[in-house]
């Protein structure tokens, strides 16, 4: 049944949070186009929603089992001091440093083709160089504005909300919709 306390804004706030758990869709056509054989991205796609929304499944119905109307929003304020939650923040970092590596590289790419057009798709060393030398100033730039804006948590929620709609929802039914009327 659904909760007494459930409303237009916690419901808004829970399907949010699914657009977002799901919003690396961004990046799909990045990816298809640097891979060597583009034809595997989609097995590699359905393997890896499928497995992202069985554990997303076990992992909420687990802690509503065991919590229900009091479950945190944050899952590690259930678990207790000590190891495992050390081990719990430690894979919430590494996944966090994979997901921005993975992000990073549409707009690292783009630089690298607009400001050195032959070593971007070059495997020599000063290109991986030039690579590793743009990533190191992206992560600088990016930790600089996170941290010189005092609202940027709040900034970063409004400008999700805003673009995770639109590239996940509007913008594939834009265009499905010119594909199919081309």
């Amino acid at each position: 049944s659904i909760a007494e306390d459930t409303d237009f804004a916690s419901f808004s706030s829970a399907l949010m949070g699914i657009v977002f758990a799901f919003s690396g869709i961004e990046v799909y056509l990045e990816f298809i186009a640097e891979m060597k054989d583009p034809e595997n991205f989609y097995k590699a796609l359905r393997f890896s929603l499928g497995t992202v929304g069985l554990v997303y499944i076990c992992v909420s119905s687990y802690t509503y089992w065991l919590f229900g109307q009091d479950t945190p929003p944050v899952l590690t304020m259930v678990i207790k001091q000590g190891t495992p939650l050390l081990v719990a923040n430690g894979l919430l970092l590494v996944h966090l440093v994979a997901t921005y590596c993975i992000k990073q590289q549409v707009v690292l790419r783009a630089a690298q083709v607009s400001i050195s057009p032959k070593n971007a798709n070059s495997t020599s060393f000063a290109a991986i160089f030039q690579w590793f030398a743009f990533s190191v100033v992206m992560v600088l730039v990016s930790w600089l504005l996170a941290n010189a804006i005092p609202f940027f948590s709040d900034f970063c929620s409004l400008l999700g909300a805003f673009m995770d709609t639109t590239l996940c929802i509007i913008l594939p039914i834009t265009i499905a919709l010119q594909a199919h009327r081309l």
